[in-house]
């Protein structure tokens, strides 16, 4: 059976922090800090047009001296992502992760942005599915065994 991230949008919440081209790579990781994220979705006109994490932050600003409160996130955000959909497979979310070497991906529906996934986040429900799993399989042999 598989499993889609409109499972792991539902658990984890459809929240996402989203901003302008314009806005400065300072209040971008002024953002990032206060609500304890790894990426924003930079928008215009309603449509994704770029992500700015942790990444881009140390490897294209940091490592390039660029002035933080005068930048655009423009100038450094990651132009090369892929959107995927709730019906999107968490195989092929982690595809992505791996084929990519991505840590975020932006979940879209009809070109809408609904939420963002994590590598993270598809790591915490693969260990929770399996957490869950393994708790099954024990009631299953513990009462097999009790009503023999």
């Amino acid at each position: 059976m598989a499993h889609l991230l409109s499972s792991i949008l539902k658990s984890k919440g459809y929240d996402v922090c989203t901003v302008s081209p314009s806005t400065s790579i300072l209040e971008c990781i002024i953002k990032m800090c206060d609500l304890n994220i790894g990426s924003i979705v930079v928008i215009e006109n309603n449509k994704i047009i770029g992500l700015f994490t942790e990444r881009e932050t140390v490897r294209r600003v940091y490592l390039k001296e660029i002035d933080l409160s005068k930048t655009p996130v423009s100038a450094v955000m990651n132009k090369d992502f892929i959107p995927v959909t709730p019906d999107t497979t968490v195989e092929e979310a982690m595809q992505i992760f791996t084929d990519k070497r991505t840590r975020h991906v932006p979940v879209t529906d009809q070109d809408r942005l609904i939420g963002i996934v994590s590598i993270g986040d598809v790591t915490k429900w693969l260990i929770d599915k399996q957490k869950d799993e393994i708790n099954h399989l024990a009631d299953y042999i513990n009462r097999d065994h009790y009503t023999s």
